[in-house]
């Protein structure tokens, strides 16, 4: 199994972020995204919306457990037909996060491929429906 990269991204006045080279080679982090992944705690994750009608948001993992739907009360609502009322859940175990699809109707894929649970690390895209997202998770580097 090839061993994650990593790259380095300075914006003036902060300290370089480690960046997976996953997330460097998407091409799609601001300078906005990399302050805020610099401002993260350790343990916290960081979802980055790349596509979908949600583009550029930016979603704070930093509860138990975070839920991914169509409904008014999913923690990240995702308001579109691709997207099931109860699709996602994100949990938080130790200092990993688990991507658990609740048997929603399109499925909720990490890299290309369908999962039904998936600890995930720094770097994944997470398609679910028409929202592309990629996880990043702040470690003690």
């Amino acid at each position: 199994m090839d061993e994650e990269k990593e790259s380095e991204r300075t914006i003036m006045g902060l300290p370089p972020v480690r960046v997976p080279a996953a997330l460097a080679k998407e091409g799609s982090l601001t300078g906005q995204d990399l302050e805020v992944m610099e401002k993260l705690k350790e343990g916290d994750a960081l979802l980055i919306a790349v596509s979908g009608f949600s583009q550029n948001v930016r979603y704070l993992l930093n509860e138990p457990s975070v839920s991914v739907g169509r409904s008014l009360k999913a923690d990240i609502l995702l308001d579109d037909p691709t997207v099931s009322r109860h699709h996602a859940l994100f949990t938080k175990l130790g200092a990993t996060y688990v991507l658990k699809d609740l048997d929603s109707l399109n499925g909720t894929y990490v890299n290309g491929s369908r999962i039904d649970s998936l600890e995930l690390k720094s770097g994944d895209a997470i398609m679910i429906g028409r929202f592309k997202m990629l996880f990043y998770l702040k470690d003690r580097s």
